[in-house]
């Protein structure tokens, strides 16, 4: 099939899907599909003729028989978001959503790359060889990077950096990287990932004293929600980090690394356990 970023209807992706089911599995029947996704026949052909619109719910339960990435199943929610539209503002919000989407395309990084996370610097050395203004030894760049690694360790960073080939080496000498933007899926809970975001909160914690304020932008905002109010919170903000993402990306001259950390977590318990 067709990656999903290649949709602009949701129900022709669905369609797709199905015809390619059938030709895999003679056995495989819009029945049989309809029951996976908990309707029956009618209405999943009324859905496939455009006479029905779907949930939210309806719509994440065929994001998991599709087995889609975290980001893929995103882009599939905004496809019937934008689809279903009722009015012409909304229709062109979720338009410019999927614009973002499909412009700016990330790599997913497995497992394998856990010794990438493993030292907060070698994240930061990947995004500042994109900006480096000439070929630099060990000694110079580890003085740019704040606070500073010992040469020796960015050698050893550089070194790793290649061998998993998140950046490349020309035969001028020169690095350049492989991927503008690297991500790593929502389902991979690895401990590594854990201890470099609990790395990168220190050094936001270390940025208050570390620059000065018109260097840095360092905010809180505390609230009360439903789980249905946090739900609407989690997906703003992804759509702030695709929005993010995308300044990054046309950005024409970047001169300096910067980290951007994201929390959204409880001060509480829910009060209703006690009600």
């Amino acid at each position: 099939m067709e990656s999903i970023y290649k949709y602009k209807d949701y129900r022709a992706y669905i369609k797709d899907y199905y015809e390619n089911a059938v030709a895999q599995n003679m056995r495989f029947s819009l029945r049989s599909f309809a029951s996976k996704l908990g309707l029956n026949v009618s209405n999943l052909t009324r859905i496939l003729k455009g006479e029905r619109n779907i949930s939210e719910t309806t719509a994440k339960r065929f994001t998991c028989i599709f087995k889609l990435h975290d980001r893929e199943s995103q882009y599939f929610l905004l496809l019937v978001h934008y689809n279903q539209a009722r009015t012409q503002e909304d229709k062109q919000l979720f338009y410019e959503q999927i614009r973002l989407f499909r412009k700016t395309r990330l790599r997913n990084l497995g497992p394998e790359y856990d010794e990438y996370f493993s030292q907060w610097y070698n994240v930061a050395l990947r995004e500042l060889i994109n900006i480096l203004p000439a070929k630099l030894n060990s000694t110079e760049i580890a003085k740019l990077l704040q606070p500073s690694p010992k040469p020796n360790d960015i050698r050893k960073s550089l070194n790793l950096l290649i061998r998993l080939g998140l950046i490349k080496k020309h035969e001028d000498g020169t690095l350049a990287l492989s991927e503008k933007f690297v991500s790593t899926p929502d389902e991979w809970t690895s401990t590594t990932i854990h201890s470099f975001q609990i790395g990168m909160a220190e050094l936001g914690k270390e940025a208050l004293n570390r620059f000065p304020k018109n260097e840095r932008n360092i905010s809180t905002f505390t609230l009360s929600l439903s789980s249905q109010g946090f739900g609407r919170v989690a997906e703003a903000v992804r759509r702030f980090q695709q929005e993010i993402a995308d300044i990054a990306n046309s950005d024409q001259n970047p001169d300096r690394v910067y980290e951007l950390n994201c929390q959204f977590f409880p001060l509480s318990k829910p009060c209703r356990e006690h009600s």
